[in-house]
């Protein structure tokens, strides 16, 4: 919306200072608007390796438990039950 008032702007301007201007702006809006794109993508990457690494830790994490737990209930078979 802005890019386009400042291309209105521009083109009903015959002042070269203005359409210099304006043309700077513009450049400017979009030169802003590339890199807000590539930085919300490798931002959006970024969020999806923790999310990954997060994930594999609570897996981790899962399987130690089991492991704990498989552990425990052994134990118990083999020295008896746990109020002895």
């Amino acid at each position: 919306m802005l890019e386009l008032a400042i291309w209105l702007y521009h083109i009903g301007t015959p002042d070269l200072a203005v359409r210099i201007v304006t043309d700077a702006a513009t450049t400017l809006f979009l030169l802003w608007g590339i890199l807000n794109h590539y930085a919300k993508k490798e931002a959006e990457e970024a969020f999806l390796e923790v999310s990954r690494e997060a994930h594999y830790w609570k897996m981790v994490a899962n399987h130690k438990q089991d492991v704990l737990d498989k552990t425990r209930e052994n134990l118990y078979k083999w020295h008896g039950s746990r109020e002895s």
